[in-house]
This record gives C-alpha cells, sequence and structure tokens, in this order.
C-alpha cells in the first residue's frame, strides 16, 4: 500500500504562473520582454545610467587631462571627476532609478528595455544640463552657483566676478560689443586700456588700444584684443 502524503495546507495549482526570462544582457541588447518587477526595473534602469553616467564623465575627464595636460595638478583634478563617475550612480543615481522603478511597480504597469534606456540615459542628461550650463566666457570654466544667491559668483579659476542676476536670465552678449566694452568707458567715451603702435588693417591708423584675455587653456599664449582710435575696427591675435 502506497503512503500518502499529508498537509495541513490545500494544494493549489497556480496554471498562469509563469517563469521570468530576465537577462542583463537582454536588456542591454533591448531584446528582452516587458519587465513589470520592481527590482527588475530597477536594475534595468540603473545600468543604462551607470552606462550613460560613466561615458560622460570619461569624456569630460580626458577633455581635461588634454586641456590640462602642462598643469601640475592634472592628475588629481582627472581623479576627481573619476571619482565622481562612480559617486554618483552609487548614490543619487541608485535613488532616483529605485524611485522611478517603484512608481512603475506600484501601477502594476510594465516597461519594455528601451525604457530602461530611455529612463536611465534621461537621469545622465539631467545632471548634465543642472551642472554644465554656467560658463565662464573668459576662461571657460563652469561657474559656481552657490545655493543661496550672492551679489557676484567669482570663477574659480580665472577669479573673474560675475553678476548672478545676468547669468541666471541667461543674458548674452555679441562679441562686437565685448570689445567695445573692454575698450571705452559706457559713459564718457574715455580710453580704459593702453595704447600701442600698430597699424590698423582696415584704415591704417597707426594708433590702436589694446587687451590681453587668456581665453585658450592654460599652457598657451594670451589672446590680444585691439581696437583702432580712429574707426573702432576690431583685431585679435593669439599670442
Amino acid at each position: 500500500m502506497a503512503a500518502e502524503h499529508f498537509s495541513i495546507f490545500a494544494v493549489d495549482v497556480n496554471t498562469t504562473a509563469t517563469t521570468s526570462n530576465y537577462s542583463l544582457w537582454k536588456v542591454l541588447t533591448l531584446s528582452g520582454e516587458d519587465i513589470s518587477s520592481f527590482w527588475e526595473m530597477f536594475l534595468g534602469i540603473t545600468i543604462w545610467m551607470v552606462i550613460s553616467y560613466v561615458f560622460v564623465y570619461i569624456i569630460v575627464a580626458l577633455i581635461s587631462m588634454i586641456m590640462l595636460r602642462n598643469h601640475p595638478w592634472m592628475f588629481i583634478y582627472a581623479a576627481s571627476i573619476f571619482g565622481m563617475a562612480i559617486l554618483g550612480p552609487a548614490t543619487v543615481g541608485a535613488l532616483t532609478s529605485a524611485s522611478i522603478a517603484l512608481m512603475f511597480s506600484s501601477a502594476d504597469k510594465a516597461i519594455s528595455c528601451w525604457h530602461c534606456m530611455i529612463l536611465g540615459s534621461a537621469q545622465t542628461l539631467a545632471v548634465a544640463i543642472l551642472m554644465l550650463s554656467e560658463f565662464c566666457s573668459e576662461c571657460g570654466t563652469v561657474l559656481p552657483l552657490p545655493a543661496t544667491a550672492p551679489i557676484t559668483i567669482t570663477c574659480n579659476y580665472c577669479r573673474t566676478q560675475w553678476h548672478v542676476k545676468p547669468i541666471l536670465n541667461k543674458l548674452v552678449y555679441r562679441s562686437e560689443k565685448i570689445y567695445q566694452k573692454r575698450v571705452m568707458d559706457a559713459k564718457e567715451g574715455t580710453l580704459e586700456n593702453p595704447v600701442v603702435d600698430k597699424i590698423c588693417d582696415k584704415c591704417g591708423h597707426d594708433k590702436m588700444s589694446y587687451a590681453c584675455r587668456q581665453t585658450r587653456s592654460a599652457d598657451e599664449g594670451q589672446t590680444v584684443f585691439y581696437m583702432c582710435l580712429k574707426c573702432n575696427y576690431n583685431m585679435v591675435e593669439n599670442a
């Protein structure tokens, strides 16, 4: 006589249960099925966020190493950027990915691998827009925008001071006006910059005022802006 198995729990056969075919490789190749589990969504969104985030910061680090190749602190600056490529996804990136996955899983919504790529890359795009939207027009360095708005902002590299209001309102100046503002006083039109013996290419006058600015990388020479005292013609030379 065969022994029977006794259990206090009812035996229910779930005919609708299906096994998950989730795979990170399928998420990366965008060939996987729709995802409805929280952890699967979280991993899919996070992996694409990490890829896009690290890619952007590696490009930024390489550009900074090229621009500062002769600077003694070049490796320290590049190492800090590489560190941000790891710290960002591990902290804020993981939290934002989890919140997005929780929103979809709580609503019983399924997303595809394409959605994971878009949602992950969108986080990197948002960080780039927020962090890299303000540059110093003198040297190209990203301006530090504090939480509390002071009257002026000082560039960390060239120490140029900028008013907060024009920066926040995206006020843009044309290059001709910049040259004229550097040479002439706004009220009386008196010369502010020194005068040098240089022939104007337009009218042939032999007196021009000049101003020097560091507009290129630190290991290259300054840029000299000339203005004719007769016809106000602007000339630019790289020293």
